[in-house]
């Protein structure tokens, strides 16, 4: 059964991965159990090089959510009174 574009299992798997991304960038970028420290360690990578082939994922996601209209108001959606609301919705 094919599902419509930009629902909230895509919107979900989307986020999760700009979020990950963003921990590897941060403060998952060092340390002992690091996936960032463990590529540079094993392959013939620096860590700087896999920073930025995390990054480059992650400018790739948020320009693709930006852009197309399925993911409208992604991060923030427009109140009926005026202004934006931004945040989540459990229910």
């Amino acid at each position: 059964m094919k599902r419509p574009r930009g629902g909230a299992f895509e919107r979900g798997m989307l986020g999760a991965g700009i979020g990950t991304t963003l921990f590897y960038l941060t403060i998952g970028r060092r340390g002992s159990v690091s996936d960032i420290d463990f590529m540079a360690r094993t392959h013939a990578v620096t860590i700087t090089q896999a920073t930025l082939i995390f990054g480059g994922i992650a400018a790739m996601h948020t320009i693709r959510v930006s852009r197309d209209p399925h993911y409208a108001n992604f991060f923030a959606r427009p109140r009926d009174a005026g202004g934006v609301e931004v945040g989540l919705n459990l229910w």
